[in-house]
This record gives structure tokens, sequence and C-alpha cells, in this order.
């Protein structure tokens, strides 16, 4: 817990109620339902377009948040210029959700732990947990983490290689 005062400091809170602990995660992200987690394209296409666009509302993630329980993965490509990795995830419908990451300097192994998890290094793909967004009216996710047989947190991941088969 913390809190900032008027001249700018910041007061962290001393209390043991305050402070975070790690929770054992077994993985079982299905147990969440609407508006959180999906498993149809569509239902979430209906869902975000019943709302406001983004420039009316919060300027916060946690409204454009969402678990995508995928029925398989499609396919994945790279692209070295943009240093971007593009996959595509489909539901039961054969409808499709992009997943879009970006290299960026203070996560150096993201793609590369992002590209395991969805080429199956660490089991079957199961939920895709992220920002969602808009591209060319097609939904797209910006990954934050994802449950394969165990959670993967592409920011903080070791690297694995399978970037470079991409």
């Amino acid at each position: 817990q913390a809190s900032r005062r008027a001249d700018g400091r910041l007061r962290l809170a001393r209390a043991r109620s305050a402070q975070n602990s790690l929770m054992l995660q077994p993985g079982d992200w299905s147990t969440l339902g609407p508006p959180l987690r999906w498993s149809s394209v569509a239902a979430l296409c209906d869902e975000t377009r019943a709302h406001p666009v983004a420039a009316l509302q919060p300027r916060h993630a946690a409204r454009r948040f969402v678990v995508f329980s995928p029925r398989h993965f499609v396919g994945m490509r790279y692209d070295a210029n943009a240093q971007t990795l593009w996959a595509a995830l489909a539901d039961d419908a054969q409808e499709t959700l992009l997943l879009q990451r970006s290299h960026q300097r203070h996560t150096p192994h993201a793609l590369d732990a992002l590209a395991g998890a969805l080429d199956g290094r660490f089991g079957a793909l199961r939920h895709v947990a992220g920002t969602l967004d808009w591209h060319h009216g097609v939904p797209r996710i910006e990954p934050w983490a994802l449950m394969c047989d165990r959670p993967i947190v592409p920011d903080f991941a070791d690297p694995c290689g399978a970037l470079k088969d991409v």
C-alpha cells in the first residue's frame, strides 16, 4: 500500500496486511466467465462494441483486459523489421483473434517466450490474457500472460530459442 504526499514524496505502508504475497497458480482460468474470459470471438466482439470507443473510456488498461480461450492456434509470423510477433488464434466457429506483441528493450526475451508458448514448447495453449483493441476491424490482443501447462509471463520469461524458428 502506498500513498503520495502533497510534496511529491511516496509513503509506503508498514503494516503486515499491506504486504503482497504470492499464491499458488492452479492454471485453471476456465472458471472465469464473461466479461473477463471469452471463448468466442463473436461474443467478445459483441460485448466490446456495446461500450464506448477507447477515447471515451477511462485511461487505464483494466477496462480492456480480457482472457481469451482459443480452440486452436492458427499460425504466427515474425516481422524482423518491426520486431513484432503476430499470431492468429481461432475459436470453435473458426473466427480469428490476432495476437500482437512488439519488442521492448526492458523485456528482451518476451517475444521468444511468446513464440515458445504458441508453438507448444510449454504444452498446449489454453488461455491468453492481455489487453484488447482493434486492428482494421479485427480484435487484437497484446498478451500479458499465457496459460499452457504452466503460466507464461513473457515480460519475465527466460529465452527458449523458439523465435529463431519462426
